[in-house]
């Protein structure tokens, strides 16, 4: 069953709704999403945790079967934002060297997250992050490129 998850451009991963989202915000661990690139279509989303209110009131983020046309919208919009970004860098070995360091935040802030939420976890676990982090790794040891 298709239901809408939010995804974390800071965090590099998916979360659902209402009962990921209403988890971190209730352990006061929002700021790990703040940073994230907001979109039109996540705006009353990431509005409605600041001021504490419950995910389940908005419509369009409602965790229903099949709602998960603006969390699309939003997925699509940052990963276009991310491309873009990194599209400007000039060198690769740039663009490896920064994408190494996004990666690797992310992976240590799910570490911690995953830590806080042991008793009641995230349906998203980031064990994605070790393996991209490691394929990086791997592409610039092989590429003579310094991370």
């Amino acid at each position: 069953m298709a239901l809408p998850r939010y995804y974390s451009n800071t965090l590099v991963g998916d979360f659902y709704s209402e009962r990921d989202l209403n988890k971190i915000a209730k352990l006061r661990l929002l700021r790990y999403i703040s940073n994230d690139i907001r979109t039109s279509h996540s705006r009353s989303l990431l509005d409605a945790l600041a001021r504490k209110l419950n995910v389940g009131t908005l419509q369009a983020w409602k965790e229903t079967r099949s709602n998960t046309a603006m969390a699309a919208k939003h997925r699509v919009d940052c990963i276009v934002e991310q491309a873009r970004n990194l599209s400007q860098i000039e060198t690769i070995e740039e663009k490896v060297s920064i994408t190494f360091a996004w990666i690797q935040d992310a992976e240590s802030k799910m570490e911690y997250l995953k830590s806080r939420l042991k008793d009641d976890p995230l349906n998203e676990d980031g064990r994605h992050l070790s393996v991209w982090r490691k394929a990086i790794e791997e592409f610039s040891e092989a590429n003579g490129i310094t991370l």
